[in-house]
């Protein structure tokens, strides 16, 4: 039986054609193309990429900072105990920045010199607002040594961020004035000497 269809008919078949191939399109081109292309994006891995590299170029020039002023003899070495002053030179560096956290650890004493190690973290407007207080720091009035410097973009690069997060260890040191006055202070232990043991 050979039965002719109807124009209606005809017309259904070319629609539901239409509609499969549409229907076919999206799922083996449109979509596999569309998800490919979000695997091969790469643009927010650059932008990401060059925010770290950024950030490691900004820190690279800090520590170059540090260690062309480590030979330098600024600031005045005190006499033993200079934590008042010294404390009052911190928060008036400090002063500068948005908002600052100052942690004190137990003085040590290592032959005629007095370490006074200090943990500071600090938020400031800006990257160079943020190196202006470290080299505040590094050339303040009392003699001290910046170290572990660690700097954290709070929202973006710190090209462009609006605030930047510091954290640090300051190490002041004072000169032993009378010996009587450090016999309470623990003896200083050099975190990178290697102890020998003998058998």
């Amino acid at each position: 039986m050979n039965r002719r269809l109807t124009l209606q008919q005809n017309i259904a078949l070319v629609v539901i054609s239409i509609i499969l191939l549409g229907v076919l399109y999206y799922f083996a081109v449109w979509e596999t193309t569309s998800k490919t292309m979000e695997t091969y994006d790469v643009t927010q891995l650059e932008d990401q990429l060059l925010t770290v590299q950024v950030k490691a170029q900004r820190m690279l020039q800090m520590e170059k900072v540090n260690e062309e002023n480590a030979d330098r003899t600024t600031g005045l070495v005190a006499g033993y105990n200079n934590l008042q002053n010294e404390i009052v030179e911190l928060n008036r560096i400090l002063g500068n920045a948005d908002s600052y956290q100052i942690n004190f650890e137990d003085a040590t004493v290592d032959g005629g010199t007095v370490r006074r190690n200090i943990s500071i973290s600090f938020t400031s407007s800006s990257y160079d607002k943020a190196k202006e207080i470290l080299q505040l720091l590094q050339n303040g009035k009392y003699k001290c040594l910046l170290r572990n410097i660690q700097m954290t973009a709070m929202d973006s690069g710190l090209e462009q961020t609006s605030q930047v997060r510091v954290s640090l260890s300051v190490t002041f040191y004072e000169y032993v004035v009378d010996s009587k006055a450090v016999e309470g202070l623990q003896k200083y232990v050099d975190p990178n000497a290697t102890s020998t043991t003998s058998e």
